[in-house]
């Protein structure tokens, strides 16, 4: 059977896009497509072998983040339901991985939950605001933690954007409260957040990041080869400051106008 990469390989690149013992890192992954690792092809082998990388690297005084958006309280969701400790994540084998691991810490926030694993996590994800993108959430904190995107076989983007768009109050974004039920250790009571997002119905909004992951790649990103994948990282400080930048001289950095 042929293989492409193994736990050592991805350990060596993690740290040489920029990752070092005591970061936050905040990763959006598809593991999938880095092939096939010499220990097992198994999902478990390959999701455990991920983690142990960043661990690796990050050290006892680091922090590893991982999504676990639900987006609950959304107009698509039937039950508009949250519950922490059990609604799985809507990311994928490896987030969800990391959400039910015995040590992680997970942000009561019905949209754009995270997990977090290490020194800071409890910090980071405990009493987060109630608005997903503005002061005291996750993301404001990742940014004043001086945490570090680092994504595995994604572009440069991130959910971090839309706190920087948050932040920058771009006019194709505005606040809109969603309310649900959110549910703690059997007992529930109504919830809202506010979420600064687009209007789906106008095309004129659709996200789009190529732009910026073609300027972020040839400014400040580091992209490492692994196997038949890459792994490409640069810090949130680094990410706002060339949104705020570039999003200056072009207002539709990070959306595509409709036709």
């Amino acid at each position: 059977m042929q293989t492409h990469y193994n736990q050592k390989i991805l350990t060596e690149a993690i740290a040489k896009s920029g990752v070092k013992e005591g970061d936050i890192v905040f990763c959006h992954s598809n593991i999938g497509y880095f092939g096939i690792p010499e220990e097992g092809r198994d999902t478990k082998t390959i999701c455990s072998l991920v983690l142990n990388a960043f661990m690796s690297v990050l050290g006892e005084t680091g922090t590893f983040v991982s999504p676990t958006f639900t987006y609950s309280f959304g107009s698509n969701s039937k039950d508009k339901v949250f519950d922490p400790d059990n609604t799985p994540s809507g990311m994928g084998v490896f987030a969800e991985m990391v959400r039910r691991h015995p040590r992680a810490r997970r942000s009561v926030e019905p949209m754009f939950s995270v997990a977090a694993l290490g020194r800071q996590a409890e910090e980071l994800v405990n009493d987060v605001s109630d608005e997903c993108f503005g002061k005291d959430s996750f993301w404001d904190r990742f940014l004043q933690g001086d945490g570090r995107v680092c994504n595995l076989n994604f572009d440069a983007a991130s959910t971090f954007i839309h706190y920087v768009e948050k932040q920058l109050g771009v006019p194709y974004r505005s606040d809109r409260i969603f309310k649900g039920i959110l549910t703690r250790k059997g007992v529930s009571e109504e919830k809202s957040v506010t979420f600064f997002c687009r209007d789906i119905n106008d095309p004129d909004t659709d996200v789009y990041c190529e732009t910026f992951d073609a300027i972020a790649k040839k400014d400040t990103a580091r992209v490492v080869k692994v196997g038949r994948g890459a792994v490409v990282s640069l810090s949130a400080a680094d990410t706002y400051a060339l949104i705020k930048r570039e999003i200056a001289k072009d207002l539709d950095l990070l959306i595509k106008r409709g036709k």
